[in-house]
C-alpha cells in the first residue's frame, strides 16, 4: 500500500469516527427526534364496557356524541334519578380505534401525543453507576380520535402538556432510558 492510499484511508476512517461517533452533548434536535419515535407508541386509551351498563346522567352526553357519529351503539333501557341504563355495543365503524377486545369491554384509542418540543435539557455528570445522564423536558399536543373528542376536555385538546424523558450516553450514542 503506498503512502497516498494510507493517508486517504486514515482520513476516511477519521471522518467516519467523527461523523458517527458519540457526542458528549445531547442536542434538542436529537432529543426531539428520539422522543418523537417514542411518542408513536405512547397513546392515550380508554376502556369502554359493553352490554348493559348504568351511566351517571352527566356521562351520557359523551356516549351520545359517539352514538350520533356512529362510533358506538347504545340502546336505552331504563333510568332513575341518578342513572340511565343502556345496552352498549361497538359498530364496525369503531373498529379502527379499538386496540383490544375483551369479554365485556374494549380498549379504544383516545389520542396520539404529537409535536414534541424540547424546552430544556439538564445534564447530570454521572448517575450512581458513573453514566452520563440527561433529562429532556418537552411539551406535546394531543391529536384526538373521535373517542378522544368525546372523552378528553376541550382544554386538554388545545393545550400543550409537559413531560420529560431520561437519556443515557452509551458508547454508540444517546439512548432513551425512561
Amino acid at each position: 500500500m503506498n503512502r497516498m492510499t494510507s493517508l486517504k484511508l486514515v482520513m476516511m476512517l477519521t471522518a467516519f469516527i467523527l461523523l458517527t461517533g458519540c457526542s458528549g452533548e445531547l442536542s434538542r434536535g436529537k432529543a426531539e427526534h428520539m422522543i418523537n419515535d417514542f411518542l408513536i407508541n405512547d397513546i392515550i386509551t380508554h376502556q369502554i364496557y359493553l352490554g348493559q351498563r348504568d351511566f351517571k346522567k352527566e356521562d351520557v352526553p359523551k356516549f351520545r356524541q359517539l352514538a350520533n357519529k356512529g362510533f358506538i351503539d347504545m340502546r336505552f333501557i331504563a333510568s332513575d334519578n341518578y342513572y340511565e341504563r343502556y345496552e352498549i355495543s361497538m359498530p364496525a365503524q369503531a373498529t379502527p380505534y379499538i386496540l383490544k377486545y375483551e369479554k365485556d369491554s374494549v380498549t379504544v384509542k383516545l389520542a396520539d401525543k404529537i409535536e414534541p418540543k424540547v424546552t430544556g435539557i439538564t445534564k447530570s455528570s454521572n448517575d450512581a453507576a458513573g453514566n452520563i445522564v440527561c433529562i429532556a423536558i418537552y411539551l406535546y399536543k394531543l391529536k384526538p380520535t373521535p373517542f378522544g373528542e368525546a372523552f378528553i376536555s376541550q382544554n386538554d385538546l388545545t393545550s400543550y402538556h409537559n413531560a420529560n424523558k431520561q437519556f443515557m450516553l452509551f458508547d454508540d450514542g444517546w439512548r432513551r432510558t425512561k
